[in-house]
């Protein structure tokens, strides 16, 4: 994977705003991320960009996580449900009670 102009060569990626990060590495890490940026002639920054880029793309997406599967399970069908809920419940309730 490689980028170029700010775009990712899979998918769409481009660089917007960045927000800084501090990131405490232990010196044996730190080394290796100084060698691979010197070898690659990139910056440790643009590296570490690119390398926690390529980490979390392998990660399932989070339509992938079972969990996200409850979402409308319990869909009404009712267009105005979260406005009218109370009302509803009025209903629902007296109806059991006729």
């Amino acid at each position: 994977m490689y980028y170029m102009n700010g775009f990712m060569n899979e998918g769409c990626f481009l660089m917007g705003r960045r927000i800084p990060l501090q990131v405490f590495l232990d010196e044996g890490l730190y080394e290796r991320l100084r060698l691979a940026a010197k070898r690659r002639a990139v910056s440790q920054s643009d590296l570490v960009r690119r390398l926690l880029a390529e980490g979390l793309a392998k990660e399932a997406p989070v339509e992938a996580d079972p969990a996200m599967g409850i979402i409308g399970i319990g869909e009404s069908g009712l267009g105005d449900l979260a406005a009218r809920h109370d009302d509803y419940l009025v209903e629902t309730y007296r109806g059991r009670r006729d």
